[in-house]
């Protein structure tokens, strides 16, 4: 996958993460007290989450080729956490 390809697919994927946290800040508001507390503390993990791999995405764009094969694995990386870790969100909280 090129440069281009990962930016496009990049931008897909964290539009996907986003529409999920918000389903899942959604379902927080309408839990009990006590599950709201865990949703919330799960929420915050998964947004920093985000928060870091977006600004990994950011870096792309300034990535040189050497770089952006360093670069490349250490995104795949942190995506496929994030996705284990809304994954497990979801089927805990489901």
């Amino acid at each position: 996958m090129n440069k281009e390809e990962l930016q496009a697919k990049a931008r897909e994927q964290m539009a996907e993460l986003q529409e999920k946290i918000g389903s899942l800040k959604d379902k927080a508001a309408d839990a009990t007290a006590e599950l709201r507390e865990e949703y919330k503390e799960q929420l915050d993990e998964l947004e920093e989450m985000k928060d870091k791999l977006e600004s990994k995405f950011d870096q792309l764009a300034d990535a040189t080729e050497e770089e952006w094969e360093e670069f490349k694995d250490t995104v795949a990386e942190k995506a496929g956490a994030l996705k284990d870790k809304l994954s497990g969100f979801f089927s805990r909280f489901s």
